[in-house]
């Protein structure tokens, strides 16, 4: 089998619903410069599987989307509620009573409660969380502005990089992440290691795992 030509065909079809290369190690949990070090190499069955797993699952998303509504334009600062359990895009905000960065449940299903923002340079994003507290001070101040997008897969991240994670507890936490066996390692960015430890989620912990794209940072 010619898996370069196969993985070019599959990064073609990701191109064209807007992920760049960037984004697509990104979403595969790869290193940067992983695929164009795979297709220098001729291509491989496994760089090619991870690609086409991650190509069904927008697929899979975009077809739900589609039978759900038509593409809504939003206006900024307009709020939207986003599945946490299910692949439905986020919708509006109805009723006027969340606050972004908060958990609802609506007929028994969590949904994160997210800021619209139109911003293209930053890449595609479901919204906007607020970090709040002092714990990832000074990468993230309090009050800093996280646009961030939900992992399709969240086993494939990359160590050591910084994710929004919602826990079984409907608790968020915007943390740089380490990878264990059974679970990851949450750690802050404050120096003060005994006010702000690091802690550890186990993946039948986790509800949903968002990488941060973007600080946009409050002035």
């Amino acid at each position: 089998m010619d898996y370069k030509a196969a993985i070019l065909s599959v990064l073609k079809l990701l191109e064209n619903e807007g992920y760049s290369r960037d984004e697509i190690e990104q979403e595969v949990g790869a290193s940067a410069n992983w695929i164009d070090q795979v297709i220098s190499r001729g291509g491989n069955k496994q760089a090619l599987t991870r690609l086409e797993n991650f190509h069904k699952a927008v697929a899979k998303r975009n077809t739900t989307n589609e039978l759900q509504e038509p593409k809504a334009k939003y206006n900024r600062h307009q709020l939207l509620r986003l599945s946490l359990k299910e692949p439905k895009r986020a919708i509006p905000v109805t009723n006027g009573k969340a606050s972004a960065g908060t958990i609802q449940l609506i007929n028994d299903e969590p949904e994160l409660i997210l800021e619209f923002i139109d911003a293209p340079f930053i890449g595609i994003v479901d919204g906007v969380v607020e970090c709040v507290g002092h714990s990832m001070y000074p990468v993230f101040p309090n009050g800093s502005r996280i646009a961030v997008k939900k992992l399709e897969d969240k086993t494939l991240i990359q160590p050591g990089e910084f994710y929004y994670l919602i826990d079984t507890n409907y608790e968020g936490y915007v943390k740089r992440i380490y990878v264990e066996d059974d679970g990851l390692v949450l750690s802050s960015e404050n120096p003060d290691r005994e006010k702000y430890p690091a802690f550890k989620r186990k993946w039948s912990q986790i509800v949903s795992l968002f990488k941060v794209k973007a600080d946009i940072t409050k002035h």
